[in-house]
């Protein structure tokens, strides 16, 4: 027997209820022919069971229509779902695209608009963006400098930034 592409033998086919019984391979023709008998000694009640397995197959292909549309149903809302979904996604993206845009519009018109950007002017610029708010994603904005090669300290030891003020007792 195979189901979906699997093989099944007797003795799985029997235990998931596939089949009455497994049987070695010598005793099927015996054991199918001492089926047979079983039914030729009451053909009524075999007509019977056809006459029933029928009636249930044609309920069943009667329903077939309505199960089918039931699924495209189905298929078509969860299709209508999905493509929801993607359009809202796709309309965030485009927003944060364009605010991510917009910040970088808005840093290039500071540095444009001065030689020089010392650390007061870009944390009023950042103070006034609220980019927390505008730009998801974005974390942080930080302030670099250039230097040429004449701007550097002459004293490579000396550190750029003062130490770290030390902790205060109790708490490292």
């Amino acid at each position: 027997m195979a189901l979906f592409g699997q093989e099944i033998d007797g003795e799985r086919a029997q235990a998931i209820g596939l089949a009455w019984a497994a049987v070695d391979d010598a005793q099927v023709e015996d054991q199918a022919m001492a089926m047979a008998r079983k039914a030729a000694v009451a053909p009524a009640l075999a007509r019977a069971t056809i006459r029933t397995l029928r009636a249930t197959a044609s309920e069943r292909l009667a329903r077939w229509p309505q199960a089918l549309q039931a699924e495209r149903q189905r298929t078509d809302d969860e299709r209508q779902h999905l493509e929801a979904a993607f359009s809202e996604l796709q309309s965030d993206i485009q927003r944060r695209m364009e605010a991510l845009r917009s910040l970088a519009i808005g840093m290039q018109g500071l540095y444009i608009a001065s030689d020089s950007i010392n650390r007061a002017e870009f944390r009023r610029y950042h103070a006034n963006l609220y980019a927390h708010l505008q730009v998801p994603g974005v974390r942080a904005l930080q302030l670099w400098s250039m230097r040429r090669a004449g701007q550097l300290r002459a004293d490579p030891t000396r550190p750029l930034r003062p130490p770290a003020a030390p902790a205060p007792e109790g708490k490292d």
